[in-house]
């Protein structure tokens, strides 16, 4: 049972388990599992050590039924338990008709399974002026579930950042791929990165909304809090306000703080971001700047919320090491 345990929780925390289920995530999953009980397994004293031969064999054997698994279900084309990258695609595209129209041409030559491609009008009012539009952006979940959509793509021409994350919050819990093709000559969000061909005209979005991004950072924050606790009386040396460093260790497991969050800004534009408790760091703490703008300070959280890895905190604490006491 712990073995199994054990291969669940590598399993999801490589992603194993969100949909569409990528195969090689299910893999390292596994690996990462049987390297944490081999490393278990040393630490073991000898009268406690069993054959290694049984960790390699459950190994093996969990690699075989979770891939038989999955594999049978994939053959099935279960709508609901989608199989690797090259599903058939369901796409929305949200923007005004000529960008729309824009993508959808790009989408014609980039090799790709489509097997539907639909219009959403990005303003309420004008939905209904044009035919080629199935609906607009205030019907977006209803059409989402009408249509079986798995991928959005916004039109960066039309929509700013922060309405392509308030849409993107909204939708979290649905199996979606978000995409932002950016228009022919401005770029939203910077920071992102191409991938493949089959994303040549878009971003990937990795939002801090997801509830499994939000899971990841809690359990990346009572980690961290438990190292700063065991370690206090080294970790205090390096620290500017040390009593605040340690009552900041008890509201960060307590979820009143987290170790990094966005920089504070305007309530207005505070509420167009997923929600995030108050950070003991700030997403702008990685720039060498001792005063900010909003819209500067906007957009580096907008960054932040939008492509989020935990590799971004701990370069955050590491590069801010004395001011996690900051109050």
């Amino acid at each position: 049972p712990l073995y199994a345990f054990i291969w669940m929780v590598s399993i999801y925390f490589s992603g194993g388990y969100k949909r569409p289920v990528l195969l090689e995530k299910v893999g390292k999953g596994i690996l990462t599992g049987a390297i944490i009980i081999l490393l278990i397994y040393a630490l073991l004293s000898e009268s406690f050590r069993f054959s290694r031969a049984i960790i390699i064999l459950g190994t093996f054997w969990t690699f075989v039924a979770c891939y038989s698994f999955r594999y049978i279900l994939g053959k099935l084309n279960l709508s609901y338990y989608p199989i690797g990258k090259n599903r058939m695609k369901r796409i929305l595209i949200v923007g005004d008709i000529n960008e729309v129209k824009r993508i959808s041409s790009l989408l014609g030559i980039i090799p790709m399974q489509k097997e539907f491609v639909g219009f959403i009008n990005y303003q309420q009012q004008e939905s209904t002026k044009d035919e080629e539009f199935i609906g607009d952006i205030s019907q977006l979940k209803d059409i989402i579930t009408i249509y079986k959509i798995n991928e959005i793509i916004f039109c960066g021409a039309n929509l700013d950042a922060k309405e392509i994350i308030t849409t993107m919050s909204d939708l979290q819990d649905l199996a979606l791929e978000f995409k932002i093709a950016p228009s022919e000559s401005t770029y939203i969000i910077g920071s992102n990165s191409i991938n493949s061909l089959g994303d040549m005209y878009s971003f990937n979005i990795n939002s801090i909304g997801k509830k499994r991004n939000l899971y990841k950072k809690r359990i990346f924050d009572i980690i961290m809090s438990c190292f700063f606790l065991i370690f206090y009386p080294i970790c205090f040396g390096f620290v500017k306000q040390k009593k605040s460093f340690f009552y900041n260790i008890f509201h960060v497991l307590s979820r009143k703080k987290t170790w990094v969050g966005y920089s504070p800004l305007s309530e207005k534009n505070g509420k167009l971001l997923p929600y995030l408790s108050t950070g003991v760091l700030y997403s702008t703490d990685t720039l060498q700047l001792e005063q900010f703008e909003d819209k500067i300070i906007h957009q580096v959280n907008v960054i932040y919320a939008q492509d989020y890895k935990l590799s971004t905190d701990f370069y955050i604490i590491c590069k801010n090491f004395k001011h996690l006491g900051r109050p």
